[in-house]
């Protein structure tokens, strides 16, 4: 049988009491406190989130223009045709 309690000024002290008879034998089990709350701990990038505030809306879909000042497509002309590589 398991019965719960309690520590009171350093006494067992059980709940709902049953009666044991005097030199019954019992074991005692500790149970360890429940967790508050799982930490919610960031990654260690989070703290860069919003470092750089100049940058356009849309910078993460225009980076090349944004970072080195011109666009990824690349346009040239062949056999009087205009080509354009994406």
């Amino acid at each position: 049988m398991v019965y719960h309690g309690h520590i009171e000024n350093g006494t067992i002290i059980l709940d709902n009491a049953p009666q044991l008879p005097d030199g019954a034998k019992v074991e005692l089990r500790l149970i360890a406190p429940r967790a508050k709350e799982p930490s919610k701990k960031e990654p260690p990038w989070f703290k860069f989130i919003g470092a750089i505030k100049d940058m356009p809306p849309d910078a993460s879909q225009r980076i090349d223009e944004v970072l080195y000042g011109h666009t990824s497509d690349h346009h040239f002309e062949q056999d009087g045709f205009q080509i354009r590589v994406m």
